[in-house]
């Protein structure tokens, strides 16, 4: 796989690298950035956990001289705790409404 990515940060993002050199390099990297590979692998594991292996290489022929550079970013989730919490979340967030609700018919009914 061929492409390129183009990213221009915003400016409360450069700020954060002022105080973050390893993040401003790859940044500055990114801001013209010509890949070869681009991959993701995922693997979910009966327990619920995924990982995904994502790799990035290519070169900024603008930055360092055109010198490689190799993006390699591990996640990992357990994607059955993951989903519990946001179920939590979301019933959560439905006994509030419902009681907001409540909360304001009653208030209409006062006299």
């Amino acid at each position: 796989t061929r492409g390129y990515i183009r990213y221009r940060p915003s400016r409360q993002v450069r700020d954060v690298t002022k105080t973050n050199t390893g993040l401003d390099m790859a940044l500055s990297a990114l801001e013209n950035f010509h890949y070869n590979t681009l991959s993701i692998k995922a693997n979910y594991t009966p327990d619920g956990k995924l990982i995904l292996e994502n790799k990035l290489v290519g070169n900024n022929p603008q930055w360092q001289q055109g010198h490689p550079i190799e993006f390699s970013i591990n996640i990992e989730e357990n994607m059955l705790k993951l989903f519990k919490a946001l179920k939590i979340s979301q019933n959560l967030t439905k006994n509030i409404e419902k009681k907001l609700q409540k909360s304001t018919r009653a208030s209409r009914a006062l006299p």
